[in-house]
């Protein structure tokens, strides 16, 4: 009897316990403040030339809003292409996985970004026929709500029918220490403009539109 009681009173702690700690980190949702780490995943929509909207997993951590690319360098090694710049989100981290920001973390995060596309190797160097690919985004910065965040998003495409639909997953870091130095930020990469001009495709390619010089990367 003793140990029974023991044990159903180190139950109900246990339970107590747990229970503060959902309803301290629900407090801090709905208050717009930011857990130290957030394991974030959803998908990426093309919406203009190096524009893309951002959307959260349903009922998962995801960033909601505008992402806007700009492109350092690249090179086609057929089938293959490669991509290098920065970027820059704004929007909100949602954090209940609604694809809506009520009330919830807003602000800017920097990337740096490295990302590769494989072509069809049958149809080249006629069609350009995006296969797969895909890219890592390491974070350089934060302001507003994440202001000192630091982390890493990598992003995957696949072809679903005729489409390519883009990915991501990626864990993200807040709070006092998340600032990262200069020397911590992965340097973007440069890739040399020899070689290119032989195998960029180019609107004017027979079959299917093909990708501008800078095709779709994620």
């Amino acid at each position: 009897m003793i140990c029974a009681a023991r044990r159903s009173a180190f139950i109900a702690a246990v339970a107590i316990a747990f229970a503060s700690v959902t309803a301290s980190a629900t407090a801090e949702a709905a208050a717009g403040r930011l857990p130290k780490t957030v394991q974030v995943q959803g998908s990426q929509t093309r919406v203009g030339d190096g524009l893309y909207a951002m959307h959260s997993a349903p009922g998962r951590a995801g960033l909601v809003g505008e992402w806007e690319t700009e492109v350092f360098s690249w090179k086609f090694v057929l089938p293959f292409y490669f991509e290098t710049g920065t970027e820059r989100f704004d929007g909100c981290l949602d954090l209940n996985g609604d694809n809506a920001c009520h009330h919830e973390p807003t602000g800017s995060l920097t990337f740096n970004y490295a990302a590769w596309v494989k072509f069809d190797p049958d149809l080249l160097p006629t069609v350009y026929k995006q296969l797969a690919g895909g890219c890592v985004h390491p974070v350089t910065g934060g302001s507003g709500g994440f202001a000192g965040a630091r982390g890493l998003l990598t992003m995957r495409d696949r072809l679903v029918g005729d489409t390519i639909e883009t990915t991501y997953r990626g864990t993200l870091r807040f709070g006092p220490g998340g600032s990262v130095s200069a020397a911590e930020v992965p340097a973007v990469p440069e890739f040399g403009a020899t070689a290119m001009a032989e195998v960029s495709p180019t609107s004017e390619a027979a079959g299917p539109p093909a990708p501008a010089a800078q095709p779709h990367v994620c």
